[in-house]
C-alpha cells in the first residue's frame, strides 16, 4: 500500500476502506486492543501521565511552554467548535465543490479548503464521520486526498516509529544525495538566518507572504504550502551556521575544513529538522502524522524523482498565478482581528485560549534559539497595497460571552518536536508500534 504513491495506497485499501465506511457501527464495534507492555526501562523522553494531575502539571511547567509564538483566536479548541466548522463547510457546499476550488488559497464562502486538519489531528471530530459525509456528497477528490495522504502517513509512521524526524530513514535512497552540491560550504553565507526565516524575511517576496500568515493564523492552505516546503531544503544552512561560526575564530584554514565536514546526508538531516521546526512551531496541525507527511514529501517521500535524479521542483513563482504577495497576510490578519497589533489584546486573550506550541527542553538535538515573539518578528513597513484593508485589520474582535470563557474555550493546539524524538506524540506512536506483530525494520523505507 505504500510502495504505489497516492493512487496505489487508494486502490491497495479500497475494498477494506468501501467495507469500513459502509458499516456505520465501525470503529465503535471494534474491541480495543490489549495495552502495550512498559518496557524494562523507560525511554529518556517518556513521560509518565498517570498519576493524578500529572498531566495538568506537565501543561503548565514553564519550561515546556514556548511563549515566543503567540496564541491563535481564530480557531477554537473542542469538539464543538470542530463539529460546527465542518458542519458550516458541508453545509455551504464545500465538499461538492472541493475538486473545483481546492487549489485557490483565497476561496471564501465555505469554499476550497476545509481548514480541518488541526482538529482531525487532535481527535477533536471523528474522521469516519467526515469520510462518510464525503462519500454522500460525491465529492470523490476530497475524499482520495483525506484518506490517501492523511492514513498513509499514519501507516507508514506506526510502522516506522521515530522515522519521521530521521532522514537515512524517510528519504527514499535516491533522493538522499540531493544536497551534494552544496557540500564545502559556499553557499552557506548567503543563507538567511533562522529567526529572519521564522520571521518571514527570506527576500523571497511569497515565500515570506507563506510564513507570515502561517505565523499569524496557525493555518497554511495545502497548495502554497507545498511551495513553501520546498523552497526550505535550500536554506538548511540556517541550522549549520552556529556550528560554522564556532569554528570561525580559529582561522580560515580551520573554518574552511568545518565546512567541509558537513557531508550531504548530514545537510539532508538539517533540511529535514528545519521543515519540522518551521512547521511544528507555528503550524496548528503540526505535530502529526499527516503533516510529516507533506515535509517528507518535500524532499523525496513517496514521490518519483525529478530532473536529474532529485526530487521534483516547485518553485514559489508558480503561487503567483494564484496570490500576490500579501494577499496571504491579509488573509491572515483578517480572521486575527487586530490581536497581533495590539499585544495588550493579546495578553487579555491568553485567559480564554490556550497555548499553541509546547517543547522538550531535555535532550534537545536542536538549539532551542531565542527567538523574538510573534508581535516583534511580524514588524515590517506596511505593504503598499494594505490600506484598503486597514480598517479590516484593525477591528476589535468581538469577545466571547462570559459563559463560555467560564466553561474554558481554547484553540486548537499540538504538541511541537523539538527535539522531535521527545515529543508525546513521538511516545504514542513507539508505544503503538510495539503492538505491531512485524518489526520496524521489517517494512521497506520506500
Amino acid at each position: 500500500a505504500l510502495r504505489g504513491g497516492n493512487a496505489g495506497f487508494l486502490r491497495a485499501t479500497a475494498d477494506l476502506r468501501g467495507q469500513r465506511l459502509a458499516d456505520p457501527s465501525y470503529p465503535c464495534g471494534v474491541a480495543a486492543p490489549p495495552p502495550p507492555r512498559a518496557p524494562a526501562t523507560a525511554p529518556a523522553w517518556a513521560v509518565e501521565l498517570g498519576a493524578a494531575g500529572e498531566l495538568e502539571a506537565l501543561l503548565e511547567a514553564p519550561a515546556r511552554r514556548d511563549g515566543s509564538v503567540a496564541r491563535v483566536c481564530h480557531t477554537r479548541g473542542g469538539s464543538k467548535s470542530a463539529e460546527a466548522r465542518w458542519a458550516a463547510f458541508v453545509q455551504k457546499g464545500g465538499l461538492r465543490s472541493y475538486a473545483q476550488h481546492r487549489n485557490n488559497p483565497l476561496a471564501k464562502g465555505g469554499k476550497g479548503a476545509s481548514r480541518m486538519s488541526a482538529y482531525v489531528n487532535l481527535g477533536m471530530i471523528d474522521p469516519f464521520r467526515m469520510a462518510r459525509d464525503a462519500v454522500a456528497a460525491g465529492a470523490h477528490k476530497y475524499l482520495s486526498e483525506f484518506v490517501g495522504f492523511r492514513e498513509a502517513s499514519h501507516l507508514w509512521c506506526l510502522l516506522h516509529p521515530g522515522g519521521y524526524a530521521d532522514a537515512a530513514v524517510a528519504v527514499p535512497a535516491w533522493a538522499r544525495g540531493q544536497l551534494k552540491a552544496y557540500e564545502g560550504g559556499a553557499a552557506d553565507a548567503k543563507v538567511p538566518s533562522l529567526q529572519a526565516l521564522e520571521a518571514g524575511r527570506s527576500g523571497d517576496a511569497l515565500w515570506d507572504d507563506c510564513q507570515r500568515s502561517l505565523v499569524i493564523s496557525g493555518e497554511l492552505h495545502n497548495n502554497v504550502r507545498m511551495a513553501w516546503g520546498k523552497a526550505i531544503p535550500a536554506w538548511h544552512a540556517a541550522l549549520l551556521r552556529p556550528h560554522l561560526q564556532a569554528e570561525a575564530g580559529a582561522s580560515v584554514a580551520e573554518a574552511e575544513l568545518a565546512r567541509r565536514h558537513f557531508t550531504a546526508a548530514a545537510r539532508l538531516q538539517a533540511a529535514l529538522d528545519l521543515l519540522i521546526r518551521l512547521n511544528d512551531r507555528f503550524a496548528l496541525d503540526g505535530g502529526a502524522p499527516p503533516s510529516y507527511g507533506g515535509l517528507l514529501w518535500c524532499l523525496g517521500w513517496r514521490d518519483r524523482p525529478g530532473h536529474g535524479g532529485r526530487p521534483t521542483e516547485r518553485s514559489t513563482a508558480r503561487m503567483a498565478s494564484k496570490i500576490s504577495a500579501g494577499d496571504l497576510e491579509r488573509l491572515a490578519r483578517s480572521r486575527e482581528g487586530a490581536l497581533l497589533r495590539s499585544p495588550t489584546a493579546a495578553s487579555a486573550s491568553a485567559s480564554m485560549t490556550l497555548p499553541r506550541h509546547f517543547h522538550a527542553s531535555a535532550s534537545a538535538s536542536l538549539p532551542v534559539l531565542p527567538t523574538p515573539g510573534t508581535h516583534e518578528a511580524l514588524e515590517a513597513p506596511p505593504l503598499p497595497d494594505a490600506d484598503a484593508d486597514a480598517a479590516r485589520d484593525t477591528a476589535a474582535p468581538r469577545p466571547l460571552p462570559p459563559a463560555k470563557r467560564a466553561r474554558g474555550a481554547g484553540v486548537a493546539s499540538s504538541l511541537t518536536i523539538t527535539p522531535p524524538r521527545s515529543s508525546m506524540w513521538h511516545y504514542l506512536n513507539v508505544r503503538s508500534a510495539a503492538m505491531l506483530p512485524l518489526s520496524a525494520g521489517a517494512v521497506s523505507g520506500d
